[in-house]
């Protein structure tokens, strides 16, 4: 292998684990998410917004959801169908 990069020894390689110098400076501290927990709703939501989240929790809880392939066919078709030249 001579000088062929071997990856168990990348690890001890002198530039592998040194920080630049001044990279992080000024960098927002990282926030650690908990992402079992739902966020909390915020007061911008309003009722029909709501109702509309409930409706589809809703529908999810009962087994009404289509396959990821059958949404991408339908959006196409949605969107071929509002994209093309309206006659008049």
């Amino acid at each position: 292998m001579g000088s062929a990069l071997n990856l168990r020894n990348l690890a001890h390689h002198s530039l592998a684990l040194q920080p630049l110098q001044g990279y992080c400076t000024g960098m927002a501290e990282v926030k650690k998410e908990d992402f079992c927990e739902p966020p909390p709703i915020l007061d911008e939501e309003d009722e029909a917004t709501l109702a509309a989240i409930d409706r589809g929790i809703k529908a999810t809880d009962e087994g009404r959801v289509l396959p990821l392939g059958e949404v991408r066919q339908r959006m196409r078709q949605w969107l071929t169908k509002s994209s093309s030249p309206k006659t008049r």
